[in-house]
């Protein structure tokens, strides 16, 4: 109950300042929010660093498959194509 009662007043703090309006019914959330915001920097994953990897993997994985299984390559193209 105390953490809730520490995020209020930290809430009520923010809203003297220009362009904050007094919200009795949002608790604490909005100044805890802008608080994380300042303090922690997020950290942005780059997508192509995701998906690369798991292209290369994906494209060798069907080859390796395909090689195994004796696929006829000219019946997978038309699959593809829709032939």
């Amino acid at each position: 109950m105390g953490f809730v009662l520490l995020l209020d007043h930290a809430d009520g703090s923010f809203s003297s300042l220009p362009g904050c309006t007094e919200r009795r019914g949002a608790g604490g959330g909005g100044g805890y929010l802008l608080f994380r915001r300042i303090t922690n920097r997020p950290a942005y994953i780059s997508l192509a660093r995701i998906t690369s990897p798991a292209l290369i993997l994906g494209i060798g994985l069907t080859g390796i498959l395909m090689r195994i299984f004796k696929t006829d390559i000219v019946a997978v193209k038309e699959l593809a194509i829709g032939s």
